[in-house]
């Protein structure tokens, strides 16, 4: 282990045990808002209800499956430490994808993280919310591509991962759908090769799996229907709106 991995692993545990501190002690401030709608539908998946079909829920499914799980292997006993143990699954996850965007990135990853995670809890980005996880998978494709764009080396394994954070992009938020798939597009055109062809494979195989585990109707209704009716009309969505969607 050489003197700068050291000093990086010294340097985010510090970093991070003090933004722990400052978010521990708000835990619950700005009381709750999409957060509980989808802490919600976890709880109601763990009482044998099905997504969509059974209740209502507007979002795409993956912020459920992940507080069931929260729920099924912490059992939160009151309501404190139900708001608790989801928020401390963000500042886990977002532990862990800094380690891999600074690992990766170096310089310009390590700018970003003292950048967004002293200024985030401004922005909601301690909420148990997809935009809290979406960021950091976007960051890592961004960078990606960045480094494909300057003819840097981009991994096979870097592309088979690009498949999955595309695919978990996708399902926890829909506004982040297009820019998800124009930055996956661009980083996975190229002569056909083995590991592009496995990357589309993982890609789709996830995506086919989740829709499967839905009842589609109820899906589509709730996802895009609603949201549909609600947010905009087809002529505003075919105009400048479609441009918004890259800037969301």
């Amino acid at each position: 282990m050489n003197k700068k991995t050291v000093f990086l692993a010294i340097f985010l545990f510090l970093f991070f045990a003090s933004i722990f501190r400052v978010y521990y002690q708000r835990i619950g401030a700005f009381g709750c808002f999409d957060d509980c709608f989808n802490i919600t539908a976890g709880y109601f998946l763990t009482q044998g209800k099905t997504i969509y079909s059974d209740f209502f829920f507007n979002h795409q499914p993956l912020m459920a499956y992940l507080s069931i799980l929260i729920q099924t292997i912490l059992h939160p006993d009151t309501l404190y430490k139900l708001i608790l143990y989801h928020r401390m699954f963000i500042l886990a996850f977002s532990l862990l994808m800094n380690i891999l965007i600074m690992t990766r990135f170096r310089w310009a990853g390590i700018g970003f993280v003292l950048f967004y995670e002293t200024t985030k809890y401004y922005l909601f980005g301690d909420r148990f919310l997809a935009e809290a996880l979406i960021t950091y998978p976007l960051v890592y494709l961004f960078g990606l591509l960045w480094l494909k764009l300057t003819k840097k080396q981009v991994f096979g394994w870097e592309l088979v991962l690009s498949g999955v954070f595309t695919w978990f992009i996708v399902f926890l938020r829909e506004p982040f759908i297009p820019t998800a798939i124009l930055l996956y597009s661009l980083l996975i055109f190229g002569p056909i090769r083995r590991i592009r062809i496995f990357s589309l494979l993982t890609l789709a195989i996830l995506s086919t799996l989740t829709l499967f585990s839905l009842n589609l109707p109820d899906y589509f209704f709730n996802v895009m229907g609603v949201n549909a009716s609600v947010e905009f009309k087809i002529n505003e969505f075919i105009g400048i709106k479609t441009l918004k969607i890259f800037a969301y």
